[in-house]
């Protein structure tokens, strides 16, 4: 062992390491509980963590955006590789996850953070996991991530991965009294569709498809430029694929539903009820979201994506 990392390690080991997350990281556990619910696992190992990683919008997620490698490119090729043999109603179990920490906080000491990031984790993954399947599917992109995620936290800012938790704080308290008829319709709907199509969480396409049923302005827009659900159903598939398995009857929303609706609050005036063009309009500013993939692969194939934006930025009509 080189003596940087003998000191690193006695660091650690006395316990003079960063002992905090930032957002972002923490983010990223929650994700990859929901990844491995996702396909039915009964764990959350090191392939599930990654998916988190990629998709709690820090450090790695740039990083690995650079290559080119999404978070739906990387659910894709994990496609075939997850068992699938658990269900939505058990807590899976992570695997792995006090080494990974451990390596974790070593590499954040390393590089004189005080805070594990999304960075710190991935490395720390790839020191710790000597068969990763997900990486090994990247094989010829595994050293050049590594090149890239070393340069972006030799010039890492802690406040590039803060501030994400608020969602949490601010999604418990809003009330279905907020939004329009509409809009509540649409959040129903939205966990229907996620039961119909057997996944453990109301994602973005999800609600994608329950604004598309609700009787509200976004239906209407859809219609008149010849977007139905069966195409956008047609699209998610695609997208996602499809899953077999065992869904409670309460389904969650997911940490990116939240956000949306959080963020259409926000940009709701006050005493102005939230609209289902507000929520599409969040969903459409995710950018890692299957349904603003979905929009933009319908939109730019019928050259409407300008109108989408149009349409958006015209005020609301939407009875309340």
């Amino acid at each position: 062992m080189k003596k940087s990392e003998l000191a690193t390690s006695l660091l650690v080991a006395l316990g003079h390491g960063p002992q905090r997350y930032t957002d972002c990281a923490r983010i990223a556990y929650e994700l990859a509980v929901e990844e491995s619910k996702r396909f039915f696992e009964k764990f959350v190992d090191a392939n599930h963590l990654l998916l988190g990683l990629v998709g709690a919008g820090g450090l790695l997620t740039d990083v690995f955006l650079r290559r080119d490698l999404t978070l739906f490119k990387l659910r894709q090729l994990t496609r075939g590789h997850m068992l699938g043999t658990g269900c939505s109603f058990t807590q899976p179990m992570f695997i792995g996850k006090s080494l990974t920490e451990r390596e974790a906080i070593k590499t954040a000491t390393s590089f004189g953070h005080d805070q594990v990031n999304t960075g710190h984790l991935f490395l720390a993954i790839l020191k710790v996991e000597k068969e990763h399947r997900l990486i090994d599917l990247l094989r010829t992109d595994r050293t050049e991530l590594v090149a890239l995620t070393t340069r972006a936290l030799e010039n890492f800012s802690t406040e590039s991965e803060s501030g994400m938790l608020d969602y949490e704080t601010q999604f418990s308290q809003i009330s279905l009294t907020e939004f329009s008829n509409a809009a509540a319709e649409a959040l129903t709907n939205a966990k229907d569709e996620s039961r119909l199509m057997q996944h453990n969480f109301v994602c973005t396409e999800h609600l994608l498809l329950g604004l598309a049923r609700a009787q509200g302005e976004v239906r209407e827009f859809f219609l008149s430029n010849r977007i139905t659900i069966e195409q956008l159903r047609a699209r998610i598939k695609d997208v996602d694929g499809t899953r077999e398995g065992f869904v409670s009857l309460d389904v969650p929303f997911s940490s990116r539903v939240k956000r949306a609706l959080c963020n259409a609050r926000d940009t709701t005036e006050q005493k102005q009820l939230v609209t289902s063009k507000a929520i599409l309009e969040a969903l459409v500013a995710l950018n890692d979201g299957v349904a603003s993939l979905v929009l933009r692969q319908i939109l730019i194939q019928d050259k409407e994506s300008q109108m989408l934006s149009n349409w958006l930025e015209s005020p609301s009509t939407e009875l309340v």
